[in-house]
């Protein structure tokens, strides 16, 4: 009997347990777990066999120790050894441990340096360790010497990010580097662990990671002068400019009798010559020089091969004739658009033209004033009509084309089209007078920037200016690029790698210069050494823009 009891007593209390877990079960809050805060330092270097900057370094492995494990998944193709090591050394992880297998042997009285950059991460985070690198030396001393510096490309006064600089020795074929690095993303680079020397520095796109200049596109740059590199050589400036052999790119018919050819970069020169030969043609470079225009008309009833001669290297290209598609038109529509008074009012045909009948083009300002059109006023290249009559601020007008008042190369007529603008209020617009500094020989070309990177305004500078202004620019905030243009032929021209030929040097000559409205602001430049000065701009009772 007291058995039986006694399983009651404990059947009770065991069901009591249970029904109370069970409530405060369904009582409790739930709450997420929690990560702690979040990991964000890269793994620290606590020990490395043998040491940095060992001397007389003979071991064949090297193991670096960290502080927290790292992720096994080692970018090798970013690590740097140099000078190069033949064979290749050998990089992998194990736990918190990086190892380096290296070769047999290695050349005798040499600094190595082995430029992980940022390819060492801790395993749960990819935090990088930054800028991280070991060297040892197989010699009694460790060279010491340091070079850094910063590239641009001239194509757009821009940064360049992973370009390799290499330094060679004196006398050198150009064969590969003794020392090399490549650019980060703000187009900088340091080379340490350098011997004393002489050397020539260069730089270029090494696509296929061979360390080699391989013919063709891409952008590449030196310095003329030898360097002699006796501790620390800082900001050193590398000039990079597209190769001259102008890769096609694209190359398409837009319609009838026109083809586009686009090319990598800008070029020097090109000419064509099609088979069947063309009845007419015409043919031209786009103002930045990377894309050709080609128009054409030929008898032959199917396609027609096209020779393109690009700096001296001949490229064929095969194309449909269908040149009795063809028409004139405009390439703008109707719409108010904005310019400044003092701006030429441009017009654009699909077409080269070959005359204009200005008794057939009328002006009127505001709706009721009738300008006389004269014959001075326009003026006609290629496929554009150029207006340059005497405007007024605040004012609108509208430009009437007759019809058959253009007449294209290929003996089209235009039909009538109208065209509408308007010129903006003063307080809209500043202007920028640009003084030089000093008496000047070189010829320049000046380009307004704005802040899209795009050319608001350019004109040309001889060493007879003492000045140049550019009026009505819209406000806001720009900066000048000044080319200068050694060989006077109006443009940028690049250099050659390989025939070791510098491009025309260009400069920012100004970084950032405000337009005000309503305000002239004036603007010292100095080409020759790039100095910056910005005088005090005059107030809007001297804007002369409504003039």
């Amino acid at each position: 009997m007291k058995k039986v009891r006694l399983h009651i007593v404990k059947y009770f209390l065991s069901s009591i347990t249970f029904f109370l877990l069970l409530f405060l079960s369904n009582c409790a809050n739930e709450i997420a777990p929690t990560g702690g805060t979040k990991d964000t330092t890269p793994p620290k270097l606590v020990a490395s066999y043998p040491a940095n900057e060992t001397r007389n370094f003979r071991a064949k492995k090297i193991v670096l120790k960290f502080d927290e494990f790292v992720n096994y998944s080692l970018n090798v193709a970013q690590i740097q050894v140099t000078p190069e090591m033949k064979p290749a050394a050998k990089f992998f992880v194990e736990g918190k441990k990086i190892f380096v297998d290296l070769p047999k042997s290695l050349d005798s009285n040499i600094t190595y340096s082995i430029m992980f950059g940022n390819t060492i991460k801790d395993i749960n985070e990819g935090n990088p360790i930054q800028d991280f690198s070991f060297c040892f030396s197989t010699g009694d001393s460790l060279d010491v010497c340091v070079l850094s510096g910063s590239s641009i490309s001239l194509n757009d006064m821009k940064p360049v990010e992973n370009v390799m600089v290499g330094l060679y020795p004196e006398n050198t074929d150009y064969s590969k580097p003794f020392y090399f690095t490549n650019t980060n993303k703000e187009g900088l680079f340091s080379l340490r662990n350098i011997k004393k020397g002489r050397y020539i520095v260069a730089a270029f796109e090494d696509k296929n990671m061979n360390r080699l200049f391989d013919r063709g596109d891409g952008i590449s740059g030196f310095l003329d002068s030898i360097i002699f590199l006796q501790d620390t050589i800082n900001n050193l400036k590398l000039n990079l400019f597209p190769s001259p052999k102008g890769k096609i790119v694209e190359s398409y018919v837009p319609r009838g009798n026109k083809l586009d050819v686009a090319f990598s970069h800008p070029i020097e020169k090109v000419s064509v010559t099609a088979s069947p030969k063309n009845d007419i043609e015409f043919a031209t470079l786009n103002e930045t020089r990377d894309t050709l225009f080609y128009w054409y008309k030929n008898a032959s009833p199917d396609s027609i091969d096209l020779g393109l001669v690009i700096n001296d290297s001949t490229t064929l290209l095969k194309i449909k004739n269908q040149s009795n598609k063809d028409s004139l038109s405009f390439k703008k529509g109707r719409g108010i658009i904005g310019i400044a008074p003092q701006s030429l009012f441009i017009v654009t045909l699909s077409n080269p033209i070959e005359k204009i009948d200005p008794t057939k083009i009328s002006i009127t300002e505001d709706s009721t004033k009738t300008i006389e059109t004269r014959a001075s006023f326009l003026k006609f290249e290629e496929n554009r009509i150029h207006f340059s009559f005497v405007k007024k601020t605040g004012s609108k007008y509208i430009v009437l084309l007759g019809d058959s008042c253009i007449k294209d190369i290929f003996g089209h007529y235009s039909k009538g089209e109208s065209f509408s603008f308007s010129c903006p209020k003063e307080m809209e617009t500043g202007n920028l007078i640009l003084k030089l500094s000093e008496t000047d020989s070189s010829f320049l070309i000046i380009e307004i920037k704005n802040e899209k990177d795009e050319t608001v305004a350019k004109k040309y500078l001889s060493p007879l200016q003492k000045q140049i202004r550019f009026d009505g620019i819209a406000a806001g905030n720009y900066s000048i690029v000044g080319t200068f243009d050694d060989n006077k032929n109006g443009y940028w021209d690049s250099g050659n790698f390989e025939q070791k030929i510098q491009p025309e040097k260009k400069v920012v000559l100004k970084s950032t210069v405000s337009i005000k409205s309503g305000w002239d602001i004036e603007a010292e430049i100095n080409p020759k050494n790039n100095t910056e000065k910005l005088s005090t701009a005059k107030e809007k009772k001297n804007f002369t823009n409504s003039r």
